[in-house]
């Protein structure tokens, strides 16, 4: 069981991840005000990927505040995470090490947790009773904060996540989503806002609105179906009904999210991908083949994927 949670839970971060750091890199100002609380300039974007294991964080920016930069690095994170404090001691160094500036580093949550589940904002490290390394970071929990909803229209990762956020009610989902199809932006930026909108209105409001949303405004359907999220959002309907469990359905639904990933990621290897991904019918192996597409940054890395998987 928990085998199963830790691998649905990875799968979602591999498909929502990309979306999430594709819509911060158009909205990049108005994240960072929002995480930090205040408006300060983003004087450059740095590489994210760290010294020691080429591990890549969510973003580092050299920032200036009040005369003073320093480097901010942040992290998405859709669940609370028990290990954070740990993970952020681990970044910290190497963001350090790499840049030789001061570090601040800001964690954003999306989905509220239980009431019962504690949020940390710090590591220690003590041996022999003694306190010999500390990291502290800050914590942001998207669903304490109201949507500024007079500029939700100029900003497409605030309406993105907007359904997670304080005092948005279900009533408001249909108006966000036509906004959000609407809205005079580029495609790939339309289509990953209107998924994000309708997976996390599904979320906290439950599939049944969604799916009566996406009926009444049929040109939904059509947008959310162009996303490497539409059979996420399926299979986070499908956990509420009876429809979840068959093993062919959930490789079909698999295979479909591989192939909507590498669509978004190298367009170009889509039918190569396509022509032998019927060949793997292991779930366990459909499943680390969209989490290394997931986490592919560039063709060659899902072409690396996709040869690993398939030979």
């Amino acid at each position: 069981m928990a085998d199963e949670l830790k691998n649905k839970n990875q799968r979602e971060r591999a498909l929502i991840d990309p979306v999430l750091k594709f819509l911060f890199d158009k909205d990049r100002e108005e994240i960072v005000r929002l995480m930090l609380g205040t408006p300060v300039r983003v004087v450059q974007v740095l590489d994210s990927v760290l010294p020691s294991g080429e591990q890549r964080s969510d973003g580092v920016l050299l920032v200036e505040d009040s005369g003073e930069q320093f480097l901010l690095h942040v992290e998405f994170m859709t669940r609370v995470a028990s290990n954070m404090g740990e993970r952020i001691f681990g970044y910290v160094p190497r963001v350090y090490q790499r840049y030789g500036k001061p570090v601040r580093s800001v964690v954003l949550y999306l989905m509220e947790p239980s009431p019962t589940t504690t949020i940390e904002t710090e590591f220690k490290m003590i041996v022999q009773r003694r306190e010999v390394a500390v990291i502290r970071y800050d914590v942001v929990c998207l669903w304490e904060i109201e949507p500024d909803r007079a500029h939700l229209a100029e900003h497409p990762a605030l309406l993105a996540l907007a359904p997670l956020m304080k005092g948005v009610a279900a009533t408001e989902l249909e108006g966000l989503a036509q906004l959000a199809a609407q809205a005079p932006w580029d495609e790939r930026t339309r289509i990953d806002v209107v998924a994000l909108l309708t997976l996390f209105g599904g979320r906290r409001f439950g599939q049944d609105v969604v799916s009566s949303m996406v009926r009444r405004l049929g040109m939904l359907k059509d947008i959310i179906q162009e996303s490497p999220l539409y059979e996420l959002a399926r299979e986070y309907g499908e956990a509420r009904g009876e429809a979840r469990g068959e093993a062919r359905g959930e490789a079909r639904g698999l295979r479909n999210a591989c192939l909507a990933l590498t669509k978004t990621k190298a367009p170009r290897l889509v039918s190569l991908l396509e022509e032998h991904l019927g060949e793997i019918t292991d779930i366990a192996q459909l499943e680390k083949l969209l989490l290394d597409l997931g986490l592919a940054q560039d063709e060659e890395a899902v072409q690396s994927a996709i040869s690993r998987h398939l030979g």
